[in-house]
């Protein structure tokens, strides 16, 4: 499993975004695509992708051929959360990527608390 596969970027995307919440800090989504460590249009496909399927709640701004031009205000849904801690596949990357992603997403979260 890359770094830089889909379900991996959900994954960073969705912990982090959870990690926030718990922290009682508002989740930055510049911050979210720095810890996913993929390009603004793969970082947008994912989060699209986790709007649609209702796990994260947010705004997406497109221009006039739907193209995702921004994306903004970004939060975990229960679905989210549940999904995050259910799903086998999310199981499955957060065993890969161990303790030592827990460890960045502290950073991030506590770097998000300084913004």
């Amino acid at each position: 499993m890359s770094f830089d596969d889909f379900e991996v970027v959900a994954y960073k995307a969705l912990a982090y975004l959870y990690a926030c919440l718990k922290e009682g800090v508002s989740p930055s989504v510049d911050k979210a695509r720095e810890l996913t460590r993929v390009n603004e249009v793969y970082f947008d496909a994912v989060v699209s992708s986790l709007l649609s399927d209702g796990l994260v709640a947010g705004s997406v701004f497109r221009d006039m051929n739907g193209t995702v031009m921004d994306v903004d205000s970004l939060t975990l849904t229960l679905e989210g959360a549940v999904y995050l801690k259910d799903n086998s596949t999310m199981n499955k990357v957060k065993r890969v990527l161990g303790a030592a992603f827990e460890k960045t997403l502290g950073a991030f979260v506590s770097a998000t608390a300084l913004l």
